[in-house]
């Protein structure tokens, strides 16, 4: 049985078209397979990498947090060493202000002493100044005294003598003379020894002004009496501060789950090669056909006969 060309044609075609979408879907499912395994292990790889990141945040965080302890324990420790050298300074402070205090008292003592025995041989001095005047000026008196005795006694010789020697008128006269020396001799005598009072008293006088002085000197050399230093202050304890610990990690630290990439290669099923196949078919052989019947329907060429 011959075959129509066309047909033949068409079956050629179908034939070779339906081989092709048969190979080409066979390598678009090895490309498929490939994406496939390209994306397994792209997914796997990816899911890899997020857990060592999120291995990495946990040991990120765990490393904090033992930094802080070590922070706090350090800051413990050098607080509680900042307290113990806090309280020996404010011992040795203790000890120092003591020592002052009975340095201080010491000094004092001292300087009472020193101003008591001041005092007292400011007295003396100026008890034995004084007996020394007054001695000056009972010796001026003796010696003023006995002067006018001795006067007196050789008035009365000299009267004596010359009532012996040149009778009584002569002697009242000689006597009247005695007597008036005797007497400007006394009123000198007298005068010598007022001024001699006088110039004691002045000088007893001195003494009081000076021992005055010499006590005001005395005085001003004198320690005050002293006062207990304040008292230093009490040692604080030492704060220790506060740290702020990372938070819990979440869900949302570790950053979006790990998804797998869509295959983008198409791979044709057979029906829509089959579809495919017949469509190019049916076309070309719609396309070609020219047909086989002899029977004419339409107007023919004109001839003679024809009309």
């Amino acid at each position: 049985m011959a075959v129509d060309p066309v047909t033949g044609a068409v079956i050629v075609t179908g034939v070779s078209q339906l081989l092709g979408g048969f190979f080409g879907r066979k390598d678009a499912k090895k490309a498929e397979r490939e994406e496939d395994k390209f994306l397994d292990e792209k997914e796997a790889i990816d899911k890899i990498a997020k857990q060592q990141g999120i291995d990495r945040l946990h040991a990120s965080r765990a490393e904090k947090i033992r930094n802080i302890d070590l922070q706090k324990r350090n800051s413990r420790s050098s607080a509680l060493f900042q307290d113990k050298l806090n309280k020996q300074k404010y011992d040795y402070s203790l000890k120092i202000r003591d020592h002052q205090i009975r340095q201080n008292e010491r000094k004092y003592e001292k300087s009472e002493k020193l101003y008591g025995q001041a005092i007292d041989l400011n007295a003396r001095e100026a008890a034995s100044a004084k007996r020394s005047q007054m001695r000056e000026l009972s010796e001026t008196v003796k010696e003023k005294s006995f002067a006018n005795e001795n006067r007196i006694i050789e008035s009365l010789i000299a009267r004596g003598e010359a009532r012996v020697k040149s009778g009584n008128a002569n002697s009242n006269k000689i006597g009247q003379a005695q007597l008036f020396a005797l007497g400007q001799n006394m009123a000198v005598d007298a005068e010598s020894l007022f001024s001699a009072k006088i110039n004691t008293g002045e000088a007893i006088r001195d003494i009081d002004r000076n021992w005055e002085q010499a006590d005001v000197n005395a005085d001003a050399r004198r320690m005050l009496k002293p006062e207990d230093p304040p008292m230093p202050p009490s040692p604080l304890v030492t704060q220790i501060p506060d740290f702020l610990y990372p938070p819990e990690l979440e869900e949302f630290h570790f950053g979006p789950p790990v998804l797998r990439g869509h295959n983008s290669v198409q791979v044709p099923s057979w029906g829509s090669i089959f579809a495919n196949t017949a469509a190019s078919a049916v076309s070309m052989y719609a396309n070609n056909y020219q047909g086989t019947s002899t029977q004419s329907y339409g107007p023919r060429d004109a001839g003679p006969g024809n009309y």
